[in-house]
């Protein structure tokens, strides 16, 4: 929808999500190397750096195709890295035996969550739902940043 509003038209709009997701899966290994050589703590914080860039970018920008597609490519980078890496990180969280629980725990709480999320916003925000909702997405990662710090030790 965003992408509409920057004046891409109907038909180039697949394109734009292309690109989201050739970015997404560009990410995943050099993010996965990268976190095992620097620290996934490391790469998760620049992780949070790539979203808050697309999401500033988002609010910023009125017009231009171009800039629609390079948004698309930032936030694709964002999903692929953060993809990985979250799930690099929950071994590291849990003890030898209960991984499997962990896995389990942390997608019946990544799908609820976002169930729970996504009717809320959408019945908040009414018909204007697309524009207002990237002047959301900066204080959702400031919570689930700040809820990871006490979540370290979740299953033991």
């Amino acid at each position: 929808m965003k992408a509409n509003t920057l004046g891409v038209d109907q038909p180039t709009v697949p394109l734009v999500y292309a690109v989201l997701n050739v970015a997404t899966v560009v990410a995943g290994l050099p993010s996965g190397l990268l976190a095992d050589r620097i620290g996934k703590d490391k790469v998760l914080i620049g992780t949070f750096g790539l979203f808050a860039l697309s999401t500033v970018a988002s609010i910023l920008t009125t017009s231009g195709v171009v800039l629609a597609f390079g948004i698309a490519f930032i936030y694709g980078l964002y999903l692929g890295t953060s993809d990985t890496v979250q799930r690099a990180v929950i071994p590291s969280l849990t003890a030898g035996e209960l991984k499997g629980t962990a896995y389990a725990l942390y997608y019946l709480l990544l799908g609820a969550c976002s169930l729970v999320a996504n009717f809320f916003v959408r019945h908040l925000m009414g018909p204007n739902f697309f524009e207002r909702s990237f002047f959301l997405q900066p204080r959702n990662i400031s919570c689930c940043s700040r809820g990871s710090d006490r979540s370290h030790h979740f299953v033991e």
